[in-house]
């Protein structure tokens, strides 16, 4: 099964706003020790295969959260923004020969470190696959 999460970051390298605010600092899964901020971290929350009536369809769904980090509140959220703009009309777009569609899920958090050194914003998205 093709996971979400890489297709999902190569979406956001291509898109020049985000680019601007991050440069390449975009992981999977987890943010490196000693990251530099800002940074986005893309993690797969739960994905499944689309069964149809009578067998399984060659589709495949999973939904993501996207966690924006940065040293302020503000930065964060612009990030934040810059994502959503990225994700928000992607639907049967071609990515690494695969058909991508991405939707917001909804679920939109903001938290940060006990420090106060670094804020996030984490937004949730759905994605469907197929190819």
């Amino acid at each position: 099964m093709t996971s979400a999460v890489p297709l999902v970051i190569r979406l956001l390298k291509a898109a020049a706003p985000v680019g601007a605010l991050v440069g390449d600092r975009i992981e999977p899964e987890r943010a490196p020790d000693g990251g530099s901020l800002p940074l986005i971290v893309v993690r797969s929350s739960s994905s499944r295969q689309v069964y149809g009536l009578a067998r399984s369809a060659p589709l495949r769904e999973g939904r993501l959260n996207v966690l924006c980090a940065a040293s302020t509140y503000s930065a964060a959220e612009k990030l934040a923004e810059a994502v959503i703009a990225a994700l928000k009309d992607v639907r049967a777009a071609k990515v690494a020969g695969k058909s991508i569609t991405v939707m917001q899920d909804g679920e939109d958090a903001g938290t940060w470190d006990e420090s106060g050194r670094t804020f996030n914003r984490i937004v949730g998205f759905r994605v469907s696959i197929s190819g």
